[in-house]
């Protein structure tokens, strides 16, 4: 267990009523369970969260002793240094259910202070549950935090504070297209403004609300652009927890050559902070080298068809040259800063090698370019709708297999192209996506069998990926590829490890040539 862990309480200390015992034994055996395994798995954690959320919500019961160990249970998650890391959304859900935990105290609450002082609290949780929902692109949780804030200042008397809160929550709701949670929200702020909120009011108050829709076409034209990317990752394995940033800007052309486009970059100089190096043989050295080889395989050229499908990379010589001398200087970089890092060097150019292998490029190339533009050509999407499809994508931490992913995605929004754009003419789609079970559990038992792990001993894999893309619907021009990637991985006996990453690649106004983007 982790070192500031509690110990798990008996679930007939839970103070929920008889009820609901039979469900709080089996959240507590759960988590016995799963914490024996791994605390830092990601089902241990949700299954931490999932129980602080039961017990801030059961009713009856010792309602003192029921939010005491909800609030216990939050406080252990709160304290794994993987929540942040394993869990898309992990630190919006603690708050969120922070947020219920004090709203069950204030109702539970005799004294008329305690009461205020809980509201307060559960008004601060809910403000900071919509700014965790909006970064980790929960929109529709968002949405439901920023109404519940309107509710916590309704109970504290503040009408000012409510109406401007519930009246945000409206426009959100305009923004993202949400008209039933519009028509709930406007009924109630007439009702908290003392006005009539009959059909024909609410109906009057809808009768300008967005229908948005768009259609996606392939329509690149000859051009240039400044291009900037920042990726950050975190790894964790037990208490140990290692930054790395790495960032760069490039100048993207685009030509037309005969029947393609053909698209080259101009790298600038990269500036790489890769943190401290591992100390030892343990997972964390995989968990150093694998965003250690990403932040150098990024804006790679390539080709591809006149109708917009991936055709081939190409500049491989100079493309390798440029990666190679910039892990070579890493390489030294890192060698001068420890002894340990110094047995890093030859495990460096190991994986570089096998990273630029043709094949791995050619998959690592026509992935980047499909979710950016590839995979939305033709498409015709209704706002707020969420739609399915799968795609074979990397398995975290062993880049070089490929497992079949579902996927989720919508577009969420109209939104401007740039900061400096006069209107809303790009599009935000927002994409989910995990390994299949099924395809996982088979590639981990091949893996299981090639690593030739001892007998009882297997490997442990989840993942998530969530993608915010910003792209001119009549061009698919990408300005901004936010993707967000969580990784656990396992061989047991306590080796295991946390790995999340954040790169934002971000695209100035594509100019045509003659009109060139200013340095």
């Amino acid at each position: 267990m982790l070192a500031g862990s509690p110990p798990l309480c008996a679930a007939d200390s839970t103070g929920v009523s008889a009820d609901d015992e039979a469900t709080a034994a089996a959240f507590t055996a759960a988590i016995d369970r799963l914490g024996s395994l791994d605390p830092q798995m990601p089902a241990a954690l949700e299954a931490r969260l999932r129980f602080a959320d039961f017990l801030a919500k059961a009713a009856d019961g010792d309602c003192a002793l029921r939010l005491d160990n909800a609030q216990r249970e939050l406080q252990s998650a709160y304290a794994n240094p993987a929540l942040a890391a394993v869990l898309p959304a992990g630190l919006a859900r603690a708050a969120s259910i922070d947020y219920q935990i004090h709203v069950a105290r204030a109702a539970c609450a005799g004294d008329p202070l305690a009461r205020e002082r809980e509201l307060h609290s559960a008004l601060q949780s809910a403000l900071r549950a919509v700014d965790l929902y909006r970064d980790a692109f929960d929109a529709v949780s968002m949405v439901t935090m920023q109404f519940n804030a309107g509710v916590t200042y309704h109970s504290l008397g503040d009408d000012g504070g409510a109406m401007a809160a519930l009246r945000t929550a409206i426009d959100l709701d305009r923004e993202y297209g949400f008209r039933e949670d519009a028509e709930d929200n406007y009924r109630l702020l007439l009702q908290w403004s003392n006005a009539a909120a009959g059909p024909e009011q609410i109906a009057a108050l809808m009768s300008d609300f967005p229908r948005r829709s768009t259609a996606l076409k392939f329509a690149w034209f000859d051009s240039d652009a400044d291009i900037s990317l920042e990726s950050n990752y975190t790894r964790v394995v037990g208490d140990e927890v290692s930054h790395s940033r790495a960032a760069r800007t490039v100048r993207r052309h685009v030509r037309r050559r005969f029947n393609r486009f053909v698209v080259s970059y101009e790298p600038r100089p990269a500036n790489y902070d890769v943190g401290s190096a591992p100390s030892g043989e343990t997972a964390f050295v995989q968990g150093f080298m694998i965003p250690l080889t990403c932040v150098l395989l990024h804006f790679h050229d390539f080709d591809i068809e006149r109708n917009g499908d991936f055709d081939t990379s190409t500049g491989e010589g100079r493309f390798n040259a440029r990666v190679r001398a910039e892990s070579a200087a890493l390489a030294r970089d890192l060698a001068a800063k420890s002894e340990p890092a110094l047995r890093l060097q030859s495990r460096i150019e190991e994986a570089i090698k096998f990273a630029l292998l043709p094949n791995s490029i050619e998959t690592r190339v026509a992935e980047d370019y499909n979710l950016e533009t590839g995979t939305w050509i033709g498409a015709a999407l209704e706002q707020g709708i969420w739609y399915d499809m799968a795609m074979p994508l990397p398995l975290p931490l062993v880049p070089q297999i490929l497992v079949m992913h579902k996927i989720e995605f919508a577009y969420t929004r109209s939104l401007p192209c740039t900061a400096d754009s006069p209107d809303r003419s790009c599009i935000e789609i927002v994409l989910h996506a995990a390994p299949d079970p099924d395809a996982l559990g088979a590639t981990l038992d091949l893996l299981t069998h090639s690593f030739h792990l001892p007998r009882g001993q297997v490997l442990r894999s989840s993942s998530a990926t969530e993608m915010r893309l910003v792209t001119d619907p009549s061009t698919l021009l990408p300005y901004l590829r936010d993707t967000r990637h969580h990784s656990y991985w396992s061989k047991g006996s306590n080796d295991s490890m946390v790995l999340a990453e954040t790169t934002v690649v971000v695209s100035g106004r594509p100019l045509t040539p003659g009109n060139p983007p200013q340095p």
